[in-house]
């Protein structure tokens, strides 16, 4: 279980950047209109994107880890599945 709890750590330290970089590419996104180089700053918010994106991405495998920690811990294989009447 100490596995899983540091995983989870990590989870939550990937959901937080993830956080962040969305934050950043709205904030980016909502400029583009009063730019003085809308272009640019086009290009720019497209990236802000782009790295929003692959940290959601990471911030999803990191909790996928989790699941599949607990599952090896609780002893199931990656067919079972828990009901919730259990």
């Amino acid at each position: 279980m100490s596995e899983s709890k540091r995983l989870l750590g990590i989870a939550e330290e990937k959901t937080a950047q993830a956080s962040v970089d969305v934050e950043a590419a709205i904030e980016m996104a909502l400029d583009i209109p009063v730019s003085e180089k809308p272009r640019e700053a086009f290009k720019a918010a497209k990236e802000a994107l782009r790295e929003a994106k692959q940290s959601l991405h990471e911030a999803l495998l990191a909790f996928r880890d989790v699941v599949v920690s607990l599952k090896v811990a609780a002893g199931l294989s990656d067919d079972d599945s828990v009901d919730s009447d259990e």
